[in-house]
């Protein structure tokens, strides 16, 4: 295969490498994490992950055309995930009204449902196939899931302090003894959660 074929996948493969290597980072420093029930969450984030990395190896052995559907969808996916990776540190960063946050955060299920469909749509005129514009659709959704993934553990563990204050009521609710533990563990345990959405919105 020649190295345009074994691109496309690539993106994917170091998101995920990534997303995994900062997942297991934060379960060494903080061993506390997960223990007495953090394993599940942890388990629950690294599996899906594992997942999508076992699909990019996959996708590097396909053919010229399921490379091109795979370019597609990763450009989509990569600008939807600066998208929602812009929300995310939004979110956290500043106090929104209720009624702000719920406009942003259906404009951003809207702005997610379109990308799917861009990514769909520009496959099939290319490739005129069905079969590659669904590929395209769900790669777009992988890519997507896995960028927001990594960033928002990065950002979450660069900024630790500033997720102590946002996370200390619930913190305080916990039984954990450390709070800078309970920050990865409620990270962790949201990570898995837009990587399996993914698959759910998708066969919907």
């Amino acid at each position: 295969m020649n190295i345009r074929t074994h691109g496309s996948a690539t993106p994917l493969l170091i998101v995920a490498v990534i997303a995994i290597a900062i997942i297991l980072y934060g379960a060494a420093c903080f061993p506390s994490s997960v223990a007495d029930g953090g394993l599940a969450a942890f388990i629950a984030a690294v599996v899906p992950l594992l997942v999508y990395f076992s699909a990019g190896m996959w996708a590097r052995r396909g053919s010229a055309r399921i490379q091109a559907a795979l370019r597609i969808g990763t450009v989509a996916g990569l600008s939807m995930a600066a998208v929602g990776v812009l929300y995310h540190t939004v979110e956290i960063s500043t106090s929104l009204p209720a009624s702000v946050g719920a406009v942003l955060g259906a404009g951003m299920w809207g702005a997610m449902f379109l990308t799917f469909g861009i990514a769909c749509s520009a496959t099939f005129f290319k490739e005129k196939s069905i079969v590659l514009g669904v590929l395209s659709s769900a790669w777009c959704g992988m890519m997507y899931a896995a960028v927001l993934v990594a960033c928002a553990l990065a950002i979450a563990f660069t900024f630790m302090p500033h997720m102590e204050r946002i996370l200390a009521p619930v913190y305080s609710t916990s039984g954990m003894q450390d709070p800078q533990a309970f920050v990865v563990r409620h990270e962790i345990g949201a990570a898995g959660e837009p990587c399996v959405r993914i698959f759910i919105v998708w066969h919907t």
